[in-house]
């Protein structure tokens, strides 16, 4: 009998063990899905780690980040995207602070939401399919990858050392949160920096953190909201007249900013816009050259 009980015990146990490693899995699925347009599905395969976005048109947008695969009551875990040919938009707000290994964008695309694919990591590059012809604000703002792609035969928008452009570079739309190099030129033809291209956020940290120093051309005319917010640029230098900036380009930012000494006057405006300020932490020493 004491025999047969040593030879039982163990297997009794092994049985308790694996019955409860049942229970424990027992409510998770397989596959989870919804809808996230009016003819746009969604589907989590948790084996695969894959969330597949499905159908024809545009996906919903989601300002507030209730995303419907974040569902407290859903079980969904993914870090691949792959959106199908047929859906034409990425609404805004999709992805925002996704870890993902690995996405994919359809040909059929032709718009990326406001911040769509802000704070995305895990990935070292992401590429613009070719029809996209509208980037939302702050789409891919503070984005940690290295390096922007775009699609062969894209008429809307264009790259530069891994920097994202529009088409004819008069615009620049974002520098990526990962590049490296502590010193960059922004190309002579860019008249525009646009919102949130420089962009990082105090809580979440997403500014580059190598790039110090930025060297702005003559024919900017024009620098959006938030565009250096949070960054980690100690120099800005500028090398035309004061262009027309937008609200918190310098919140949260300690630099010198230069200018040409023959352009003084115009910067004067500038001063008084962003002065010092332990509220909005703008520490700026200006100085003309």
């Amino acid at each position: 009998m004491k025999k047969l009980l040593k030879r039982l015990v163990p297997m009794i146990l092994c049985l308790s063990m694996l019955l409860g490693s049942m229970s424990l899995h027992a409510g998770a699925t397989d596959v989870v899905s919804g809808k996230c347009g009016k003819n746009v599905k969604w589907s989590v395969n948790n084996k695969t780690e894959t969330l597949t976005i499905s159908g024809k048109g545009a996906m919903s947008n989601y300002p507030e980040g209730e995303y419907p695969w974040e569902d407290e009551n859903l079980e969904c875990y993914f870090t691949k995207v792959v959106v199908k040919k047929g859906v034409t938009s990425i609404g805004s707000d999709a992805f925002f602070g996704a870890e993902l290994k690995q996405l994919s964008l359809p040909s059929s695309l032709t718009k990326i939401g406001a911040r769509a694919f802000a704070y995305v990591e895990g990935m070292s590059s992401i590429t613009v399919p070719k029809r996209v012809k509208s980037i939302g604000t702050g789409a891919f703002w503070g984005a940690k990858i290295r390096k922007f792609k775009v699609a062969k035969g894209s008429k809307y928008f264009s790259v530069k050392s891994g920097v994202l452009y529009n088409r004819k570079k008069t615009a620049l739309i974002c520098y990526p949160a990962r590049k490296k190099g502590a010193s960059y030129t922004i190309p002579s033809s860019v008249k525009t920096i646009k919102a949130f291209a420089f962009a990082g956020d105090e809580g979440l940290a997403g500014a580059n953190p190598y790039l110090s120093k930025l060297v702005v051309p003559a024919k900017v005319r024009k620098i959006e909201s938030y565009a250096f917010y949070c960054s980690n640029i100690t120099t800005f230098q500028f090398k035309g007249k004061a262009p027309k900036f937008g609200s918190h380009v310098f919140d949260f930012v300690d630099a010198t900013v230069r200018y040409p000494k023959k352009y003084k006057s115009s910067w004067k405006s500038v001063r008084k816009k962003f002065p010092n300020s332990e509220e909005n932490d703008i520490y700026l020493t200006f100085k003309a050259v």
